[in-house]
This record gives structure tokens, sequence and C-alpha cells, in this order.
């Protein structure tokens, strides 16, 4: 499948989480949502896992570097604490990509199974960041987040910000039962990628977890298609 560069053009902050294409690529992509949420809805994902970041109440970080971050707050009395850590490892891209383009750059990313592929590569990646885990702690008593859950983010952006690209940051639900990990990955910004057109290869997770339940679901985009609604240019991208 490809992965239709579309992070490039220049638009306006009114146009934040709102469909920015053409007539014609609507029609050849198939889609016509006028808001990121829509997309979502349209596409099987619960309506009450979107949220507006800015409505939740985001947890104290007390902790952020290259490698590591730490969260640590309280939620309705009780302690919360989640350590997020890095690590680096080999990668076969050409396991994901169309035949003849691991290795070579392309302005777009062409994946031969999208639904299978990594988040936050490039072809000629061969190692790769990745989340090696996300501890979760309430009261001291551990939460499983599993490995699937965030195995396959790669290049996750820890402490910076970049336009949409927020650091790793929790929030807690507005009824305090539920917790949200929001990670997004890195702007790759190469010698061969222009600033816009590097948001593509770019993503943003929601990973969800119930405080009695567990780990529930995420939500992933791959940028190209938080491109189509103007992440690429947004400060104050919402998302979901």
């Amino acid at each position: 499948m490809l992965l239709a560069s579309s992070c490039y053009s220049q638009k306006t902050v009114q146009t934040c989480d709102r469909l920015i294409l053409d007539e014609h690529s609507r029609n050849v992509l198939g889609i016509n949502e006028s808001t990121l949420s829509e997309y979502l809805i349209k596409n099987g994902e619960n309506p009450e896992n979107i949220s507006d970041r800015r409505l939740l109440d985001e947890l104290r970080t007390i902790v952020c570097n290259g490698s590591e971050v730490l969260i640590f707050d309280t939620i309705q009395h009780k302690t919360v604490e989640i350590k997020v850590l890095m690590g680096q490892k080999g990668f076969e891209p050409r396991n994901y990509l169309m035949p003849g383009i691991e290795g070579v750059y392309s302005s777009s990313l062409e994946l031969y199974n999208e639904e299978d592929a990594p988040f936050g590569f490039m072809p000629e990646d061969t190692i790769v960041n990745y989340l090696t885990s996300i501890e979760l702690k309430v009261d001291a008593r551990k939460i499983e987040i599993p490995v699937s859950a965030f195995e396959d983010l790669f290049f996750p952006n820890f402490c910076f910000t970049d336009l949409s690209i927020k650091p790793i940051k929790a929030y807690s639900s507005t009824n305090g039962d539920k917790i949200f990990v929001y990670i997004f990955g890195e702007n790759r910004l190469t010698e061969n990628t222009t600033y816009q057109n590097s948001f593509q290869y770019s993503y943003m997770a929601k990973l969800i977890i119930d405080l009695k339940e567990g780990y529930q679901s995420r939500i992933v985009l791959r940028g190209d298609k938080l491109c189509y609604y103007n992440w690429d240019n947004c400060l104050d991208f919402t998302g979901f």
C-alpha cells in the first residue's frame, strides 16, 4: 500500500484537525470525513476513547531524558506512577516495504502490509529506537500493559515539542477512572526529507488503561493520515 505524501502544503491554524484534502484527493483516497474524530469513528474507534487533551487532567512528569520518562501524581487520592523506557534493536525494513524500496529514500512510505508494519520507521532504518517497557503502578499495585501495546512504536519522541509532535504524557479521564498515555513519533528530519515531508514518518498513539480493569486498547495513526487533517502545521493539534 502506498502512503501518499501529504505533509508538505502550507495551511492555516484554523484548519487544525480538519480535513484539508482537495476534492480529487478525497475521491482517490476515499476520505471525506471533515474532522479527524469523524474519520476515527467511521473506521471503528469507540467515541468514548476519543478525547480533547485540553480538557483532561495532565499527570506530572518528574523525569524526562533521552531514554526514560517518569510520571508521578495522584488521581482521586491514589498514587500513580508510570515509567517509560527506551532501547535500541536491529530492524529489517524489507520485511514491510514493497520490493526494491528497502534502504532507499522515497518521498512516500510504500508498505505492502500496513496493518502489520511498525510505526515511525524510514526505508533506510536498520537500527531503531523502541519502547522496551511501560510500567504502571497505582498505590503500588502493578497494572500490566502488554508489550504488544507499544513494541511497534519506533523512534518515540520523549521530551521535545515540534508543532503537533509532543512529549510522552499521561492524562486522567474526567471521571478519574482511566489513564491515557500519549506517545508521538519523532520528526524524522534528515538530509533526505524536508521539514513538512518528514512528518509523514511520525505517528500519534494513545494507550487506554482502566484503573480497575487494566489495559483496554489503543488508538494509533500514521503521520501521513494525520497530515490529511493538518498534522504537520498545527501547534494546537488535538487529535484523539
